[in-house]
């Protein structure tokens, strides 16, 4: 019986109280303080009684505006960059007095009443390079998570995180492939498809 008391506790501690967004979608979160809403790098703490914004917070900066038409290609290439970073996945969870917040490459531990920055890590694997057959920005999808005391663990596609939320100490291990997200396979030449028969061909 005290262990299962014991998980409830951990649960409602932990990430009960918690929201994770798919591309470009928002989230909410209530506390004693107010609700606090994410939407594309943006973190607003709401009034409830009065709906009105009380404090903003722009994760990544102002948004540039965008390029003037017949602007050079590489102009729009990082203005879609930066649009794209905003639109990442995001996870807010709330422990205590704070926001835990991931998006992309980037962690952050927020004080609810200032939104002021208390804690960060960046999540990106400094060893990993760009794929040359790639088109446009590569995008973390949101990773498993779970916050235990103070250390949040993140399950993302190709490594494990720990993040200690005090002061953002990371430590990475790279996930065998058999965790690691599964990719379609595509065969051209009117190859079989999952359940389906050979196409391409025509009648005889």
């Amino acid at each position: 019986m005290k262990t299962f008391v014991l998980f409830v506790i951990l649960l409602l501690g932990g990430a009960l109280f918690a929201q994770v967004a798919p591309n470009g979608g928002a989230l909410m979160v209530n506390t004693p303080k107010g609700i606090f809403a994410l939407r594309s790098g943006v973190l607003a703490r709401i009034a409830p009684a009065t709906l009105k914004v009380e404090k903003v917070m722009q994760i990544y900066g102002a948004l540039p505006e965008p390029p003037a038409q017949g602007a050079a290609r590489e102009a729009f290439q990082q203005y879609y960059a930066e649009v794209a970073k905003r639109n990442a996945p995001a996870i807010l969870l709330v422990k205590d007095g704070d926001l835990l917040l991931v998006t992309g490459d980037i962690f952050a531990r927020i004080n609810q009443d200032t939104l002021k920055v208390e804690a960060t890590a960046n999540l990106k694997d400094p060893a990993e390079t760009a794929d040359p057959n790639q088109r446009g920005v590569r995008q973390e999808p949101a990773p498993g998570y779970l916050l235990v005391n103070t250390t949040l663990y993140l399950l993302r596609s190709k490594d494990i995180l720990s993040v200690e939320i005090t002061d953002g100490k990371l430590t990475r291990q790279p996930l065998p492939a058999q965790l690691q997200p599964v990719q379609p396979t595509f065969q051209g030449g009117g190859g079989r498809g999952p359940g389906g028969n050979a196409g391409g061909g025509g009648r005889n």
